[in-house]
């Protein structure tokens, strides 16, 4: 298979320095040392490399290498399972897979060959609504278009950014893109705790910057009082991958907290709208980002930018510079659009999209499991709070947090099993939603 040779650029090149510099010396010199062990199988010459790296450091020297030895890097999550691993053999029929651990080689047979175009530099994964993972291919040109879409709404000079999310995620790597064309800093913060890193940061006075957040980062930073009082000291705090409830941009308002709320996607480079404040009705309400017209077909907001990525691996006609998201969505009377959910049933977790119909395939695949139904409940930390309902053998239910961990990636695994010891359908043969829901709920604040 010829996946493509996206070689070093002076833009990459430089992405990746600017990425590398805050990083600890030591763990740099121990992922440099890391990788100039690898060691490449002689059948995959030219074949992609699934990049999913945890550790941070060997992250973006893995990413390096795979530019400078002229390896397509797809850009994947760690802790990806089974089933993202089974969704990767049906569009990659041979790649490596680079982890934290090795560096080996995988042969699906089921995908197709392709060859992306030759200015397009990595791919980034997006489940999509469907569950399955896709790759979005993103360029120089794309990427640069961005992050100036940005820059001009945001109307900072040195765009410095304190990035909080996994670099695998497009609103991770979208921060080193921004600061890079504007010529700012980046500082890295664990995504699980970033509260050390907004310390540090908010005492250096000529920081700055903005932080990137999903909800449920903000939410537990703003219970913590201390930490609260620092998100103040950024110039924006910006917030994106699911709903941001009115009583967080409440307490942000109350706090002095400028928040920005984003909208945007994978394929969209990251945010491409964005909101600044609730309308009377307590509903976020976007504007267009320079270089960014969104429309509504059919009740379907949709894309044209400068932003979007060329198209999905494996499709060789891509987006042709429009996408259609997914999304309900309307305009206001003033130009604005709102979003009202997904056209298909998608939950959303921690800013993670979740496909109960996977898991609930996942789920089936165990022998006590008769039926299953996977659903969630409103949270203001978690946005969504993943629950399944099962009905079969209760004398045989396992671990379920750990008899899912190799099959499904760990957002994906429900917080919550509740057992039904009869079918629970309705006379209707439909799932009452709302009655398990108010169960679970009561269940995960008992």
């Amino acid at each position: 298979m010829e996946g493509g040779r996206a070689a070093m650029n002076a833009w990459s090149s430089a992405l990746c320095e600017l990425a590398i510099a805050p990083l600890d010396k030591a763990e740099l010199a121990e992922a440099s040392a890391w990788v100039q062990q690898l060691k490449v199988p002689l059948a995959a010459k030219n074949l992609p490399v699934v990049l999913a790296v945890a550790d941070l450091s060997r992250f973006w020297v893995g990413l390096q290498w795979c530019w400078e030895n002229g390896y397509f890097p797809l850009l994947g999550n760690p802790s990806w399972g089974e089933s993202e691993r089974k969704s990767l053999a049906r569009i990659l029929p041979e790649y490596l897979r680079l982890s934290d651990q090795s560096l080996v080689y995988e042969s699906g047979r089921a995908g197709q060959d392709f060859v992306p175009p030759p200015d397009i530099l990595l791919g980034i994964a997006t489940g999509g609504s469907g569950g399955s993972v896709r790759f979005a291919l993103h360029g120089e040109r794309n990427l640069r278009a961005a992050a100036k879409g940005y820059l001009e709404w945001l109307g900072t000079a040195k765009p410095n950014a304190l990035a909080a999310l996994p670099p695998w995620h497009v609103s991770g790597f979208m921060p080193v893109v921004r600061a890079l064309e504007g010529g700012g800093q980046v500082e890295w913060a664990d995504p699980g705790a970033p509260e050390q890193a907004i310390f540090r940061i908010a005492s250096q006075s000529a920081f700055g910057g903005v932080l990137s957040l999903v909800p449920t980062q903000l939410a537990r930073l703003l219970a913590d009082l201390g930490v609260c009082e620092k998100l103040a000291c950024f110039a924006d705090v910006l917030v994106g991958g699911a709903a941001v409830p009115k009583e967080l941009a409440g307490r942000c308002a109350e706090e002095g907290i400028s928040l920005r709320v984003s909208y945007g996607a994978t394929e969209t480079a990251a945010m491409v709208a964005v909101s600044e404040q609730l309308n009377e009705q307590g509903e976020w309400e976007f504007s267009s980002l320079p270089q960014t017209m969104v429309t509504v077909r059919k009740g379907e907001l949709v894309v044209q930018s400068d932003s979007l990525a060329y198209g999905y691996w494996g499709d060789p006609n891509g987006f042709s510079g429009i996408w259609s998201t997914g999304d309900r969505g309307t305009f206001t009377a003033e130009g604005r659009f709102q979003v009202y959910g997904r056209q298909r049933r998608t939950l959303n977790t921690g800013g993670e999209k979740v496909d109960p119909a996977e898991v609930e395939e996942v789920l089936r695949q165990f022998d006590q499991v008769e039926e299953c139904w996977v659903e969630a409940f409103p949270d203001p930390e978690w946005g969504e709070v993943v629950f399944a309902v099962w009905t079969g053998n209760p004398d045989k239910s396992p671990d379920w947090s750990k008899a899912l961990a190799p099959w499904l990636a760990k957002h994906k695994i429900p917080r919550l099993f509740l057992y039904a010891s009869s079918s629970p359908l309705d006379a209707k043969g439909k799932f009452p939603a709302a009655h398990w829901r108010q169960m679970a709920h009561q269940q995960w604040h008992g």
